[in-house]
């Protein structure tokens, strides 16, 4: 074959035009394959977001419980306190109306064992700050106690004040232990919560067959009652072991 005809041939091969059918069907093969190649990266990679999808709420839940724990062993005037109170605010919020008073007093007994901690180390820029908090608890005590007795019958306002009494007596013992400590003498308030406890537990005791040693004690209970000692009407009142009514 000469370069004549081989031109020729060249020349004639350049004018075959394919099939329509052909080069749509090799469009499709060609684009399937492209689809393919691209789905097979994505499913590779698709794994390993959900798996970072399914970890992050069990790193959230993680950090939060991390936090919350450190937080339980913090003081006033710590970085992460406000933390510690929030979770003692939240959980309260699960307590029925009526122990909610007993609540507070709880909390009131954790701000004294801060107050006792923070002297025993001798953190003397974190003594403000607790006297601060442990003063807001004593409040929120007698807020709970003045709603839960506010419109009771009196019988009822009574037993209210008779569950709650000792445990106010100890924390009230416990907060004078451990500012005696200090040298700080316990802050007086017009109307603390153991003036409503300690008026209803002498209404109760005059109606009660008392003994003369009773007797003696309710007076006694009177005159620091007269006199704003409530801390010490309270201490008097609790001796009696009158009848219960």
């Amino acid at each position: 074959m000469d370069d004549k005809q081989l031109i020729k041939m060249v020349r004639r091969l350049k004018a075959i035009k394919p099939r329509n059918e052909w080069v749509i069907l090799a469009k499709k093969q060609v684009f399937n394959e492209e689809i393919e190649a691209h789905t097979l990266s994505i499913k590779g990679i698709l794994p390993w977001f959900n798996f970072r999808w399914v970890l992050a709420p069990i790193i959230c839940f993680s950090l939060f419980f991390g936090v919350f724990s450190l937080s339980q062993r913090s003081l006033p005037g710590d970085f992460l306190y406000p933390v510690k109170r929030v979770g003692e605010k939240i959980q309260s919020r699960f307590v029925s109306e009526a122990g909610k008073p007993n609540i507070q007093l709880e909390l009131a007994d954790k701000r004294i064992d801060e107050l006792a901690k923070i002297a025993e180390t001798n953190q003397v820029k974190k003594l403000g700050p607790a006297l601060n908090e442990l003063e807001t608890t004593k409040v929120a005590v007698k807020e709970e106690v003045t709603k839960l007795v506010k419109n009771k019958p009196e019988k009822e306002a009574i037993a209210i004040a008779k569950g709650i009494a000792v445990k106010m007596e100890e924390v009230n013992k416990k907060e004078s232990q451990v500012l005696a400590t200090l040298g700080i003498e316990a802050k007086k308030k017009n109307e603390p919560a153991e003036k409503t406890v300690v008026e209803l537990l002498i209404k109760d005791a005059e109606r009660s067959s008392l003994n003369e040693s009773q007797r003696e004690h309710l007076e006694k209970a009177k005159e620091y009652f007269a006199g704003e000692e409530y801390d010490q009407a309270l201490e008097e009142i609790l001796v009696l072991s009158y009848p219960q009514s």
